[in-house]
């Protein structure tokens, strides 16, 4: 019973991660595609024990299904892992890019039509004007 329990808990931990990758406005359907992905596709795995065993042995068909679509994951996992990287700097040079408009903004409406050091000098020419 124990085992079931812990051997189980990785679904919660990717339903989790599944949801804080989307955006909010994805996250159902990045929920019920992991969902139809777990059910479907996982569960129809035991279906090709038989086609698999009559091909080669039973012995094949287990290696083939049970640790060789943990490397399968594996792969993929890495794979993702790559894209994410990616993403995840894109979306660090667009957020930089964005401070940096946003900070260019900021200083076009607060700077006066004329900056200070212009006017530093418009006083020294007319001090020198008048004297």
């Amino acid at each position: 019973m124990i085992c079931s329990i812990i051997g189980e808990m990785w679904v919660g931990v990717l339903l989790a991660v599944v949801t804080e990758l989307v955006p909010a406005t994805m996250r159902v359907t990045a929920t019920a595609v992991y969902f139809f992905i777990i059910t479907n596709i996982a569960g129809a795995a035991t279906l090709l024990v038989g086609p698999i065993k009559h091909a080669w042995s039973y012995r094949a068909a287990l290696v083939i299904l049970f640790p060789g679509l943990y490397v399968a994951s594996a792969v993929f996992f890495f794979f993702t892992l790559g894209v994410l990287r990616r993403d995840l700097e894109a979306a660090k040079e667009k957020q930089e890019q964005q401070a940096l408009l946003e900070s260019s903004q900021s200083l076009l409406i607060e700077s006066p039509d004329k900056p200070e050091s212009y006017g530093a000098a418009d006083r020294a020419d007319s001090e020198d004007r008048t004297a």
